[in-house]
């Protein structure tokens, strides 16, 4: 099976995070059961080092594709899309020479399957075209209107419900463009479903990179390190921070002398960064180059997380590291984990789950328990090897509906 696969993520960036790391591992997992080229946006003027380099990185791509753009928006593009209820974020791809070369794709009759990592690919999707996969690493709308409920003040609201607004629209018209849409939640396809949202939508984990499914390095006993990291300047990561600070880390802190917490935060604000000075034996650290290099060295996971969508590749992260995790349901939603099996639940971060994390302190063979589930859990259903095939039966699905559409 030949499959192109088009990004536009920025996979040399060495502090790649979020998208970018779920896109790379998702190329990764494909490419090993397909012979894919890669086809990547790159905003570099040196196409052939950025080649050599994007061959460096996926040794198992077959070909890559280079085309030259520019991420940013123009105003006027901007006020066109907005005009028209649509996101403006979909102006990046809204060129005469992206759309060439999507429609040319799109005519390679080598190529069986067509793979776009976002979908706002969909945007310039050519019909008639090949059978397509489109992944949605989230629900924009749903994500939006969840960023909404912890909107600071009226005017954040309505920019957050406009863009809500503006991404249902985009999935309403752009979905069904795909032969199969693959979320990466159970959550989010239902989500789309009940707001009447159709099309072959999918639910696959999103692979973690087969690097954090090495084990830990030997070391001590697991001590009583505990990490949260998190981008503090979303309300729903640094409300859930301030709330975690005030009511569940001091007490256990009090409790056990040897007890520390390390918040790593890529996006802090002036409450988190205070809130932190004042808590008991809490360090905050900035930007850092590799997770591992928390992770060696923290036996406790904890993920405040009071909304989202989509899965959380921190806390993925941490699992497959073999942290003993904490998280809240937010957290937790659409991973599939076992409550008090792979993670320890967290509520609304009051006093009461203090509690929860003292039991994990306090319990040495509950959290290695707990540390050891959590990780097999991700081994078995987050590799790139199974969440490989799960996309390849996707691609197979696609070219099968595209011969033969549903009646």
């Amino acid at each position: 099976m030949r499959c192109a696969y088009l990004s536009f993520q920025p996979f040399l960036d060495p502090l790649a995070t979020g998208q970018t790391l779920a896109s790379a591992a998702m190329l990764d997992a494909v490419s090993a059961l397909a012979d894919v080229v890669l086809v990547c946006l790159t905003p570099s003027d040196d196409l052939q080092e950025t080649s050599r380099l994007l061959r460096q990185r996926f040794p198992a791509v077959c070909a890559v594709e280079l085309v030259g753009y520019r991420p940013r928006v123009p105003r006027r593009t901007k006020l066109r899309y907005a005009f028209r209820c649509l996101p403006a974020s979909l102006g990046a791809l809204d060129s005469a020479e992206i759309r060439r070369v999507v429609a040319e794709i799109h005519r390679d009759r080598s190529i069986d399957v067509v793979h776009y990592d976002l979908m706002t690919w969909l945007h310039v999707h050519p019909d008639p075209s090949a059978p397509t996969v489109c992944s949605a690493h989230d629900c924009y709308s749903l994500a939006y209107r969840v960023k909404a409920r912890f909107a600071r003040g009226p005017v954040e609201w309505a920019g957050q419900l406009i863009k809500a607004l503006a991404f249902e629209r985009f999935e309403r018209r752009y979905l069904r463009r795909a032969d199969v849409v693959h979320m990466v939640s159970a959550e989010d396809v239902r989500y789309l479903r009940d707001r009447g949202i159709g099309g072959v939508l999918r639910a696959v984990n999103m692979p973690i990179e087969d690097r954090w499914l090495v084990s830990r390095r030997d070391g001590p006993p697991l001590g009583r390190n505990v990490l949260t990291s998190g981008f503090h300047s979303y309300p729903c990561y640094g409300t859930g921070l301030l709330r975690f600070l005030r009511g569940v880390w001091p007490p256990q802190a009090a409790r056990f002398s040897d007890a520390t917490l390390t918040v790593h935060s890529t996006h802090s604000t002036p409450d988190t960064e205070a809130a932190v000075r004042v808590a008991p034996r809490a360090t905050l650290i900035g930007t850092v180059p590799d997770f591992a290099s928390l992770f060696a060295d923290h036996g406790f996971f904890a993920h405040p997380l009071l909304g989202g969508t989509g899965q959380k590749n921190r806390l993925a992260i941490a699992l497959a590291q073999g942290a003993c995790c904490l998280a809240t349901d937010a957290a937790v939603s659409g991973m599939g984990l076992a409550p008090f099996e792979d993670y320890l639940p967290l509520g609304d971060l009051s006093e009461r789950d203090a509690a929860v994390l003292g039991a994990a302190l306090g319990d040495r063979e509950l959290a290695a328990t707990v540390a050891a589930n959590g990780r097999r859990r991700i081994a078995s259903e987050f590799s790139t090897t199974v969440v490989g095939k799960r996309l390849v039966d996707l691609y197979r699905e696609a070219i099968e509906l595209h011969v033969k559409p549903p009646c």
